[in-house]
Parts: structure tokens; sequence; C-alpha cells
């Protein structure tokens, strides 16, 4: 029977202070309970790895056109690798297959889902369960969580001694404003 995980994978951003965190819902068709000890993961994670990387901070672009090819283009890679590999990343009923999640408080969450096998996608954006400010660890830090996991595993934010984060700072992204 198969087993559902998310793989986490910080990703570092010059626009987003903090970074951004992605999390993919991935199956193991054996039903392994450690999905990290099993045969094609290291290759099938650096994969994965290296096609997050690649989208980056895009799904928080401010020019709608950037944000729509960085997702067309993850999800793209996601299905080739899908194909090449045992693990495969797809959604559940309660779970999106693809959760980008920026660590800036006034960003949505980014949902991707496959819809068929025709290539097409769902993507939906909402409020992000994330309700404690954090940032994002070692560029390319990858984790493998439950599947249960409701929000992205940023580390806490620093403090200044009094038990609160400072303000979030402001997202750049050069000359386009913030919509």
């Amino acid at each position: 029977m198969a087993k559902t995980y998310c793989l986490a994978i910080d990703v570092k951003s010059p626009h987003i202070d903090g970074g951004l965190g992605y999390m993919l819902t991935f199956r193991t068709a054996d039903g392994q309970s450690n999905p990290e000890q099993a045969e094609g993961f290291d290759a099938w994670s650096k994969a994965v790895r290296t096609a997050v990387l690649d989208a980056g901070d895009q799904p928080f672009n401010p020019d709608p056109y950037t944000r729509k090819v960085a997702i067309a283009e993850l999800m793209y890679e996601i299905e080739k690798i899908n194909s090449a590999h045992p693990f495969k990343i797809e959604g559940t009923a309660s779970r999106a297959a693809v959760e980008v999640q920026s660590s800036h408080p006034d960003d949505k969450s980014i949902l991707i889902n496959f819809l068929g096998d025709d290539g097409q996608i769902d993507v939906a954006e909402k409020k992000s369960p994330q309700f404690m400010q954090g940032r994002g660890g070692e560029n390319g830090r990858m984790a493998v969580l439950d599947s249960k996991t409701a929000a992205f595993p940023f580390a806490p934010a620093a403090t200044d001694g009094s038990g609160i984060a400072p303000p979030a700072p402001r997202r750049n992204f050069g000359a386009h404003p913030r919509p």
C-alpha cells in the first residue's frame, strides 16, 4: 500500500527576506516506512531539489506572466521526474501536490495540483496557515515530513530578546509594483 509523505525544501531568495519553502506531497509505491532509505530516493530527491531551486521565488513574482511561466515549468519538470522515478508527486484529498509558502506574512500560499493526464494544472492561492513568521534555512535544505504536517517548518525568526519577532521587511522584485 502506498504511503504519503511531504518533501520540504527551503529556498533562499534575493527578493523575499527569510526565503520561502516548497512542500511536495509524494507517495511511495511499496509503503516504505522510511522513504529516505528506499532505493532511488537520493537521485529522485536531487532531481526534485534542482527543479524547485530553478523555480526559486518566481511563483511570488508580481508579474502574472512570470508567475505562470515559473509554475508551468516547475510542474513540467515534476511530471518528467514522476515518469522517471518510483516516487510520485501528486495531491491527495487533503493536500496539494505542491505548496509554495513564503516566509513573508502577507503572501498567500500557492497550491498546485495536476488535473488528469493531459498536462493541465490547477493553481490556487489561499491565506497562509503560517501563523508565526519564520525564516528558511540553508538554500536547498530538504526534510521528509509526515503528510499530515500542516504548515511549512520554517525556523523561528530571530527576536530581540522580547519574544516578539521584528516586523517583516518588504519584498523587492525590482521595478514591478506589488499587486
